[in-house]
């Protein structure tokens, strides 16, 4: 399953953000692959690392797993539980592309402060605030389940606590910063990753 774990990382990578990428500085004048590079020393560049070292350790849990350097914890190595892991895979990264393709111009991958974008609402994001996010979440989780090693799993708690991070300290208060009371009352109505969960209670 590493193998095939390394093949689906590489496919998402080249797709999502690659052929992603060159389209929507095409289409709309912006090179959103920019925002992957964080001054280093600031919030944003830990919160980064974060999730990048999580995202490393998954595709070095793979390596491992493919060369049979680490074998899966006996616990869950099953062959249902590496099949659930590639549909989740698949059904997370669909997700996330959805996602990208709801947020049209407004899609990011890191925030800039200088910049006014429209509060997207609709689509997938009537289902959660940061559908990109929990795709790519679920994406990961499938993939570390399809190694489910020593090194997938803790790297995939790793990359969960950077996303958590991502969103929590400067996503969404660069959009109520920006948005005010729409998105107050966007926050409370829909969940932050899961449908109904992580809705804000707001005080008059």
């Amino acid at each position: 399953m590493g193998l095939l774990a390394l093949v689906l990382m590489t496919a998402f990578l080249v797709v999502g953000l690659g052929v992603r990428g060159w389209q929507h500085r095409r289409r709309y004048r912006h090179n959103v692959l920019g925002g992957l590079k964080r001054k280093p020393g600031t919030k944003e560049w830990y919160i980064g690392k974060c999730m990048g070292t999580g995202a490393f350790a998954i595709a070095v849990a793979a390596v491992l797993d493919a060369t049979g350097v680490l074998a899966p914890l006996p616990t869950l190595h099953f062959t249902a539980v590496e099949v659930a892991g590639v549909v989740m895979a698949l059904v997370g990264f669909a997700a996330a592309e959805w996602a990208v393709t709801a947020m049209a111009e407004t899609w990011r991958v890191s925030v800039d402060t200088s910049e006014q974008v429209r509060l997207v609402t609709t689509g997938p994001f009537s289902l959660v605030r940061n559908p990109v996010y929990t795709g790519l979440a679920v994406t990961m989780l499938g993939i570390t389940l399809m190694v489910a090693n020593l090194v997938s799993i803790p790297g995939w708690i790793t990359l969960a606590a950077g996303l958590e991070l991502q969103v929590r300290l400067l996503e969404e208060p660069y959009l109520r910063g920006l948005h005010g009371k729409d998105f107050d009352d966007y926050s409370a109505r829909v969940g932050r990753f899961v449908p109904g969960l992580g809705r804000r209670v707001h005080t008059v």
